[in-house]
């Protein structure tokens, strides 16, 4: 891959083969196959990737290139990593909170995913408890 891609990886075993290593290939092939173009990453549920997907994102937001990082979450209370702060304190970093759906909104939105005319108010309460207005 080193000779293919233009990276110096060591030659050693693939157990050395680490985050970090993983990361700049990764960097090296989507820098070959976005070229010049802007890129857009879209991630539903940011709040469950593990340390290394955050780091990952920290270095894809360094990148000369337009980047647009565009990440779900939920607020937590838990303390975040330094890779995580990094892009969620940043000043080039926009943030919306979106509010929760009203049990109306819940059923209009029910009855559009669901194609249909009327939904059961018993499932409306369900889907409005299960999800606390999140759909």
């Amino acid at each position: 891959l080193n000779d293919l891609l233009g990276t110096r990886f060591p030659r050693d075993s693939a157990k050395d083969f680490s985050f970090k290593h993983l990361h700049k290939l990764l960097k090296v092939i989507l820098k070959e196959i976005v070229g010049s173009q802007s890129f857009l990453f879209i991630i539903d549920n940011a709040e469950y990737m593990d340390t290394q997907s955050w780091e990952f994102m920290a270095d894809l937001a360094t990148l000369k290139r337009r980047t647009i990082l565009c990440l779900s979450m939920r607020t937590t209370n838990r303390r975040y990593s330094r890779a995580e702060a990094s892009i969620l304190g940043n000043a080039r970093t926009k943030r919306f909170v979106l509010e929760s759906f009203s049990v109306e909104e819940i059923e209009e939105f029910s009855k559009a995913v669901l194609d249909v005319r009327k939904v059961p108010s018993e499932l409306v309460s369900v889907l409005f408890d299960k999800t606390r207005g999140i759909p």
